[in-house]
């Protein structure tokens, strides 16, 4: 790759210069070997009598968005992007996963965006975690940031999210011999005022420690 308006000779004799060449070498630890250095510090850990089935779990990745600050900086969000996307990048490379869970709280204000604005913000988290890359699979959890929650549950932030990421927000799944099981808890809160406590009250009374629901 030539840099703008330079011959290779010119490149070559552009990282020649001990300085430059410091500067590129720093620049490329900082945005890109950094990131691989840590996650191949990590290890799976070893369990007897079990198979290779290995669950990444993502926390909270919570998109900067407007919603974030009262001043919304979007330099600041495009470098927490970058900084997710490449560490997601190096994990998956490295640690190739069975299985991603995202524990809620996808976008921070994905309880407040319209349609419009949620679609937008969507197609970031897309690119950012490799939403249409079929491997590895994904489970998502919603959080209150992204449905809300008491009382303060909106319905169809609720309807939304299950419709934009295949599942319910309640259900189990078998992961070879463990059972994950995710229930909403932002629904057992203030339940006399919550629209979503029914649903999950149905899913805790007929839960079967034996079954398997498809997220779903």
């Amino acid at each position: 790759m030539k840099l703008p308006g330079m011959g290779w000779k010119s490149v070559l004799g552009f990282i020649k210069s001990p300085s430059r060449l410091s500067w590129l070498l720093l620049l490329f630890a900082a945005e890109v070997a950094v990131y691989h250095y840590y996650v191949l510090q990590t290890s799976w850990p070893v369990i007897d009598g079990t198979g290779d089935h290995y669950v990444l779990v993502v926390s909270d990745p919570q998109l900067i968005d407007a919603n974030c600050y009262d001043s919304f900086i979007k330099p600041r969000a495009l470098l927490a992007d970058k900084h997710m996307m490449r560490s997601y990048s190096a994990l998956l490379t490295w640690r190739r996963p069975d299985t991603v869970v995202f524990l809620g709280d996808l976008l921070d204000g994905g309880r407040e965006w319209d349609n419009e604005d949620f679609d937008i913000e969507m197609e970031k988290f897309k690119s950012i975690f490799r939403m249409d890359y079929k491997e590895p699979q994904k489970l998502y959890v919603a959080g209150n940031h992204d449905i809300g929650i008491g009382s303060t549950v909106k319905p169809l932030r609720a309807e939304r999210f299950k419709k934009t990421f295949g599942t319910s927000l309640n259900f189990q799944v078998a992961i070879q011999d463990t059972n994950l099981i995710v229930l909403n808890a932002m629904a057992l809160v203030e339940t006399a005022f919550n629209p979503l406590y029914k649903e999950t009250k149905e899913f805790m009374d007929s839960f079967d420690p034996k079954g398997s629901y498809a997220p779903n």
